[in-house]
């Protein structure tokens, strides 16, 4: 555990340290502290976000590029892009996080605290029997969604940003060598129109789609709400097809590829190659999987009633859960412990050095299109893909010391059970072994 107040060692650099902190989005622990990378994700209310994706690593020799498709069986790509189980904006305010790595078959999901606490708490807000603090959790209120939701998929890739929020970038983010490198963090709806889009076949039965990495081609990626806009510029080379749907369908991501971007910047350039080299990370180098302590922390620290917690993760999770949540819990338990029975949830809405011909310089503000106009005028949805760049390395909440005894009666129904009773002994045994062994370590 990092000390708080611990001297840093190393020179300091101002083009690094000195960049200000209030400049991202708040509770996004996607990335290890260390990333240096800055995130944004696609945007939403009938605005776009182009992006030019770069190659990954080959895993195996990080020198080379990994193929964009390893083989022409479907969905089989190269390390470019990533899928992970993720809670998104998880609590209030939200924190995003990934659950958890899907190369590792050991870990038992239906433990896992996210998982948990949104099963638990659903059940019991929904059946009348949770605390009264509960209901805000599921229901949400008016213009956001419910702060408890379930994991989805979520995406992410690495690359150069062109236009976030329909406001061009300029320069373009992560197209020069002295920008912070970008990544971008899709939405599973985001991030499954682009696979699936790039599935679609020619009538020879190959791919329809290219190489979208290829640092001597490539392509832009844009991403929009269905039915909000035509391509960037008139540029697309695949239109919308949900132009002028219902409400139901156009609450959706749609993906077009462009050849080019605006008046007519291409997703190449003579410095790309050495711009990606020093950009491309290795995402087992930069992506941040907290473990099962870490996971509790940070829901204990995301506004998520106390009662909740100790009520969803109490019993599997005692001796991890700090001890100040269980007062918490107490307190909140004596000033209200009637459950809200049958009254009713409230209501509301559950530039780039890619220069056209002969300017040397890539931040040439004349490349940018201009804004797409006839964005619809009806109150949408809040998506959970809010507009922002969000800095990796965000503090986590200081270790707490676990409790030392069990926690008193709570007042309510107990938790449903989540898995087998010797699912839940073997997890205590395993946590137990590991402080033992913890300990032991220390005391040597």
């Amino acid at each position: 555990m990092v000390r708080q107040g611990a001297a840093a060692t190393g020179r300091y650099r101002m083009k690094t340290e000195g960049q200000s902190s209030q400049r991202g989005l708040q509770g996004m622990y996607v990335l290890n502290d260390s990333a240096g990378c800055q995130i944004y994700r696609p945007t939403w209310q009938g605005t776009r976000t182009i992006f030019r994706p770069f190659p990954g690593k080959d895993p195996e020799d990080p020198e080379q590029w990994d193929p964009f498709r390893l083989s022409d069986e479907e969905g089989d790509f190269g390390d470019w892009i990533r899928r992970y189980d993720m809670a998104f904006s998880f609590g209030n305010p939200g924190i995003t996080f990934i659950l958890r790595d899907p190369r590792d078959h050991t870990v038992d999901v239906q433990q896992n605290p996210v998982w948990m606490l949104y099963r638990a708490i659903t059940q019991a807000v929904k059946s009348g029997q949770g605390h009264p603090s509960w209901n805000p959790l599921v229901f949400g209120g008016a213009g956001r969604g419910a702060p408890i939701s379930a994991p989805k998929d979520g995406y992410i890739m690495q690359g150069i940003l062109m236009e976030h929020k329909s406001v061009p970038q300029n320069p373009p983010r992560g197209c020069a060598m002295e920008h912070q490198p970008v990544v971008l963090l899709m939405s599973q709806s985001a991030g499954k129109t682009l696979i699936d889009k790039l599935a679609e076949k020619a009538e020879t039965g190959t791919y329809r789609w290219p190489d979208l990495t290829d640092l001597n081609g490539g392509m832009f990626v844009q991403f929009h709400q269905a039915g909000t806009q035509h391509a960037a510029g008139g540029q697309g080379v695949s239109m919308t097809s949900g132009v002028g749907g219902g409400p139901a369908e156009n609450n959706r991501y749609e993906v077009e590829f462009l050849e080019q971007y605006g008046g007519g910047v291409s997703p190449t350039f003579p410095a790309i190659h050495e711009v990606a080299r020093a950009h491309v990370k290795s995402w087992d180098d930069i992506v941040r999987i907290p473990s099962v302590e870490e996971q509790i922390r940070l829901l204990c620290n995301a506004g998520i009633p106390a009662t909740a917690i100790v009520y969803a993760l109490g019993d599997v999770y005692r001796d991890i859960i700090p001890q100040h949540i269980f007062d918490q819990a107490n307190a909140q338990r004596t000033q209200d412990a009637t459950p809200f029975g049958g009254s009713s949830p409230p209501t509301g809405g559950d530039q780039n050095p890619m220069q056209p011909t002969g300017d040397p310089n890539p931040m040439a503000s004349g490349a940018a299109p201009t804004q797409d106009p006839g964005m619809p005028t009806q109150t949408q949805p809040v998506s959970a893909d809010e507009a922002g760049p969000a800095q990796a390395g965000m503090d986590m909440a200081a270790d707490a010391t676990p409790p030392s005894e069990a926690p008193v009666d709570q007042g309510f129904d107990p938790p449903p059970t989540h898995a087998a009773p010797e699912r839940s002994q073997a997890t205590k045994d395993a946590l137990a072994a590991a402080r033992a062994r913890a300990s032991g370590g220390d005391q040597g």
